[in-house]
């Protein structure tokens, strides 16, 4: 691991970086205007940031910090610790990979103890760099092996780029730990790629929530505009267990003829029909989670922060606009395959044939 310190007294922060150096971390210094020339050598896993660039008599205000920090959070994002007399100059966001630590005594101890909390993030991000790196390597040189007798040669670099892409894509979805079961919200894209809307995005309005159902295909912004002219959304409700119930077909075990009788038992008895009821609806729940559907919900579990727990009506549906469309946030997306199974669900409801009431009761009697 490597720590890039960024201050123009070095003094100030030796105690800092001696405590990094005994734990094994590759330390440099360097001033604020070494800071392009240095970051287009060497990739930081952690920068620990001062924000005057020269003291609070030349930079009162930490302009020399701000303007580091945003071009760390906008080309080279890495863990930041902004370590400084004042460190509420920089005005960053609460972040999890950002921390603020006011000089003074003993101040060395609670950088470390930041990067210490970073730690498990950092080791992540190594071993998905080296991922990333294996893919792109063997990519790059099986692919350009397939195309490399293509007619088109004039936009055969276009070809590869277009084809690796594609490949790295697919490699790193099948670098997955198959051995362990996907939490539900792994399904989530977050943030939304591109600009487009996709089928499978959850929108916001004014605190409310919907399910596009439209196909991506309708979506996509050619010369200007969207084949779709408007676009079929499910209305969300937050998740209520309330509305699934009536789905269930399991029942509670009744009691039988000796229960009347039946006194020494009757609560162990009674404890063991509802963990068995229990069982019984989590085993049916389980199953219609996987199928996608409970009833006419398909549920869209939750993710921290940023989607709540709720149930898309797959027959309650709101059409947007194509001219409303900047009005909706799109908060989060159904990645691929769940969202090919949200299409297949919401067939099941939308496409399925009416068929008129029919006596069964006489023919399933007269044929049991």
């Amino acid at each position: 691991m490597n720590a890039l310190f960024i201050d123009d007294n070095e003094n100030s922060i030796a105690p800092a970086m001696d405590i990094f150096k005994k734990n094994n971390f590759v330390c440099q210094n360097i001033t604020f205007a070494d800071y392009a020339t240095e970051i287009s050598k060497q990739k930081p896993d952690v920068v620990v940031l001062d924000m005057m660039n020269g003291g609070t008599t030349e930079d009162p205000l930490g302009n020399g910090g701000k303007d580091i920090y945003a071009k760390i959070w906008e080309w080279s994002f890495c863990p930041i610790i902004i370590y400084s007399a004042n460190p509420d100059l920089c005005g960053a966001p609460t972040h999890p990979f950002i921390a603020k630590i006011q000089k003074g005594t003993g101040s060395e101890n609670s950088v470390w103890e930041s990067a210490c909390r970073f730690q498990p993030y950092l080791e992540a991000r190594m071993e998905l760099n080296n991922h990333i790196e294996e893919i792109l390597n063997s990519t790059l040189r099986d692919t350009a092996l397939a195309i490399d007798n293509l007619p088109e040669t004039k936009s055969i670099d276009k070809i590869l780029l277009r084809l690796t892409r594609r490949r790295i894509a697919a490699a790193m979805d099948d670098g997955l730990d198959v051995e362990t079961k996907m939490q539900p919200y792994e399904q989530y894209i977050f943030p939304v790629v591109g600009d487009n809307w996709l089928q499978g995005d959850v929108i916001e309005k004014g605190n409310s929530f919907f399910l596009v159902l439209t196909p991506s295909c309708d979506l996509v912004k050619r010369n200007g505009g969207i084949n779709a002219r408007s676009i079929l959304c499910a209305r969300c409700c937050p998740y209520d267990k309330k509305l699934l119930v009536r789905f269930f077909k399991s029942e509670k075990i009744q009691d039988c003829c000796m229960c009347k009788e039946c006194t020494k038992d009757k609560d162990t008895c009674k404890n063991n029909k509802a963990a068995h009821h229990q069982k019984q609806k989590v085993k049916e729940l389980t199953s219609m989670l996987n199928s996608g559907i409970v009833g006419h919900y398909f549920v869209l579990p939750g993710m921290a922060d940023v989607l709540p727990a709720l149930l898309a009506d797959l027959k309650n549906y709101l059409l947007v606009e194509v001219d409303d469309m900047d009005s909706y946030k799109r908060v989060i997306s159904i990645d691929s395959p769940f969202r090919e199974q949200l299409s297949w669900v919401f067939v099941s409801i939308a496409g399925r044939p009416g068929m008129p009431d029919r006596d069964f009761s006489k023919w399933a009697s007269q044929n049991i």
